[in-house]
């Protein structure tokens, strides 16, 4: 009788990756729940949570981190978002720089973010301080979860966990991260970069309903958490780890089974389909931010200025020598541009376990797969220098719209982490007993610690609990709209790439009281100037122009004080300015010039010229002859009845009465005008920006652009009520996509638990 050949046995889902050298079954396996009190459990998240404490000490003694943007910007913008959410409103619109910018849709306002609750309880420099900490820590607890799947973690000894946790020290604890705590956004999103991988492993090993979910929401929170550059780096890797995986299971099968039942699309499809329900529960945030990103300057940034911060091949020393350029804390920094972009440092050891990887395991997928990631990252931290951002920039969907190639080494110190996990479970330490592990987890810490300790100096928080300047200096600049058109001379003077400088609390004082843009922010003061990572293009445009004719003295400058309604201009000591209707107010205690003719925020011209094209409308407002009381600049044609083109029919010295602004708040304007017996245009000095909307005697009313940047309104002959509300499409239909997918997800989550009912027999059948 001959034998049957036995069919070919279908591939195991727990040996679709060769297993790494560890002497045990830990591939592929699930990490030891959080929920199990084992000692051997805790104790990796208990030196996760000491390192944390080792490198941001001050913070839990009671100071606040202070230095650079933090001060200048994200205080400011947490500390506004926090007084909207206070008083049941969303933060849309940010009235207070650059004549107004949207606060929703900014990439690094992290409105909707589940951590800003906490502004709810708490003041923004408290928060700052929480968020970091707490961000910081996660960094280390999911890459730990991570490695656990690729090391020998499942092993209930102590040394079993040593792997995992040393590649976990090296991420949260690299310059890459420390360096970065200065930018709450970018840690922020970096602690997503290990638990999203974590969720794709889970998915492809044991795919449950909570592991779809779970990737899901990682994507979310990935965007959610606010740093659009970071989350596009962590979303690519993702999805290149995905297909790496997924291409070698679908080998594996091919090489087990005759017939195989899969095909690498349709196993890919549902992953398409889980990141596309994570981008769609963030959608509340991602349509306002390409909306934003339309109209910024982002749009049109062409690769010399994207090439800022970048790795210098010089700078690679620093993997060896960490200190060799000198650091800010030292006031000894020489290297080119700051010391925290180009950060790489990861510690010795770590790159001894690195290198061991790379031999022994060079074979394995993983090793390989990270390997690459680590050479990509470090390439395109070259900047245009390295060859490969260049062709990335002119390639790639996304990359042209970011600045900073430095940024990549999150990537290449994600890899170096792993590797470092992988490398050492590889040297079969734990073999020699409890201590020989020990002492090698002591010397990755210490000179992460040692290195990482002073990456963020601290002060006392009382210089955000007090007004730099007296009450009644403030209350009288509150009344107006400043402007800070040499802002880069006193920020040389007070913050230096190379130099923390002093941390007291009357430096600190003395800095805060120069009103440096976005500090008015905290005091309600309306500013013509500022920063925003992403800004209108045209607001910048504008504030360029004036600025340009400020320093040059042209007398246009007054004029373009005009558009933007400045009534106080802030200058540095020793600027000499010559423009008479500039007057020197030594009432304040800062320098400042007052508008002696200054326009109201709002006003009523009798013609308008139809300008079209960004470098036409720049020439024309810069042109002798342009008298913004007198004429609007417009993009975008009237109606024929409204048509005021250069004033035609109508009379040139017709006195109107002035525009009165009843009622002024974030997002709303109310205003009174008399256009007399003629029609007129009326022109509000706030950013032109999709999404606000005016009504016209309570119709609705179509806004245009006037001046390049401002908003403009005609209005018929007669007295009319003028009523304006920021309530963007973007964000509404956002807000429903986001509800939509939550919805989906509960009834996905349902549907997977309730079990299929029986069959129910046909009538007539026995």
């Amino acid at each position: 009788m001959r034998a049957v050949a036995a069919p070919p046995r279908a591939p195991d889902r727990k040996a679709a990756f060769p297993r790494l050298p560890s002497g045990e079954d830990a591939v592929l396996r699930s990490a030891p729940p959080l929920t199990v009190l084992s000692l051997v459990r805790i104790v990796p998240y208990l030196i996760l949570l000491a390192l944390t404490v080792a490198l941001l000490w001050p913070l839990f003694l009671g100071r606040t981190l202070y230095w650079g943007d933090l001060t200048l910007y994200f205080e400011p913008v947490y500390r506004y978002a926090g007084e909207a959410l206070k008083q049941g409103r969303v933060p849309l619109w940010n009235p207070y720089v650059l004549c107004g910018q949207p606060f929703l849709g900014n990439p690094q306002m992290s409105v909707f973010y589940p951590a800003s609750l906490l502004l709810f309880f708490v003041p923004a420099w408290l928060y700052l301080s929480i968020d970091s900490a707490l961000h910081l820590f996660l960094c280390g607890a999911f890459t730990y979860r991570y490695l656990l799947r690729w090391t020998s973690g499942r092993s209930e000894s102590w040394p079993g966990t040593v792997p995992a946790l040393a590649g976990a020290a090296v991420y949260m604890g690299s310059a890459c991260l420390v360096g970065r705590i200065q930018f709450p956004p970018m840690i922020q999103t970096a602690a997503y970069f290990p638990l999203l991988l974590l969720c794709l492993d889970a998915c492809i090993d044991r795919p449950r309903a909570s592991a779809w979910a779970g990737l899901a929401i990682a994507v979310a929170l990935t965007i959610l958490a606010a740093h659009a550059q970071f989350s596009y780096l962590i979303l690519f890797c993702g999805g290149a780890y995905t297909l790496m995986r997924l291409w070698h299971w679908n080998r594996q099968e091919r090489n087990l089974s005759a017939h195989p039942r899969h095909r690498l699309a349709r196993r890919l499809l549902p992953f398409l389909a889980v990141g596309l329900l994570g981008l769609l529960l963030a959608a509340i945030q991602v349509l306002p931010t390409l909306q934003l990103f339309r109209d910024s300057t982002r749009e049109q940034m062409t690769a010399n200025q994207a090439n800022r911060f970048v790795l210098k091949p010089e700078q690679l020393l620093t993997l060896l020598f960490p200190r060799f350029f000198g650091h800010p804390a030292s006031a000894d920094y020489w290297g080119a541009g700051n010391a925290w972009e180009p950060a790489l440092f990861i510690g010795w050891l770590p790159l001894l376990c690195i290198g061991f990887a790379l031999w022994r395991l060079h074979r394995r997928r993983l090793v390989r797969f990270w390997a690459i990631v680590a050479g990509i990252g470090l390439w395109l931290a070259l900047g245009e220098s390295g060859g490969l951002y260049w062709v990335a920039y002119a390639v790639v969907p996304g990359i042209s719209n970011f600045h900073d190639p430095a940024r990549f080494l999150l990537v290449t110190t994600f890899a170096f982490a792993v590797l470092t996990g992988v490398g050492l479970n590889a040297m079969h330490w734990r073999r020699r007993g409890p201590y020989v592990p020990a002492l090698a987890l002591l010397g990755i810490l210490a000179p992460l610690w040692w290195y990482g300790r002073d990456w963020n100096p601290t002060t006392s928080p009382v210089v955000f609990r007090r007004p730099p300047l007296p009450p009644s200096t403030l209350a009288a600049l509150r009344q107006d709209r400043v402007y800070s058109p040499w802002k880069e001379l006193v920020w040389h003077r007070y913050v230096d790439y190379g130099d923390y400088g002093p941390d007291d609390v009357g430096t600190i004082d003395a800095f805060m009281a120069t009103l440096l843009p976005n500090n008015g922010m905290r005091y309600a003061l309306s500013e013509a100037s500022g920063y925003e990572p992403v800004p209108i293009q045209a607001s910048t445009e504008l504030d360029a122009l004036a600025r340009t004719a400020l320093r040059r003295g042209e007398p246009n400058a007054s004029r373009l004080l005009d558009l933007l309604s400045v009534k106080k201009a802030l200058f540095p000591m020793g600027a000499g300015i010559a423009d008479p209707r500039l007057h020197q107010d030594s009432s304040l205690k800062l320098r400042a010039w007052d508008n002696l003719d200054p326009v109201p925020a709002a006003w009523l011209v009798r013609r308008t010229r139809h300008v079209e094209g960004v470098k036409r409308i720049l020439a024309a407002l810069a042109a002798p002859d342009f008298a913004p009381r007198r004429l609007a600049i417009l993009s975008g044609a009237l109606p024929p009845s409204q048509d005021l083109e250069w004033g035609r029919g109508q009379s040139q010295d017709e006195a109107t009465l002035p525009v009165t602004m009843t009622m002024r708040r974030a997002t709303s304007l109310d205003l009174r005008a008399d256009a007399g017996s003629g029609p007129a245009f009326l022109v509000l000095s706030v950013a032109a920006y999709p999404g606000w909307k005016a009504t016209l005697d309570g119709a609705p009313a179509s806004l245009f652009r006037s001046d390049g940047a401002l908003m403009g309104l005609p209005l018929p002959p007669g007295a009319h009520r003028i009523h304006l509300t920021y309530a963007p499409d973007d964000f509404r239909v956002g807000a429903y996509i986001t509800l939509f997918a939550m919805g989906a997800l509960a009834a996905f989550l349902v549907a997977w638990r309730v079990p299929p009912g029986r069959k129910t027999p046909r009538l007539g059948r026995t």
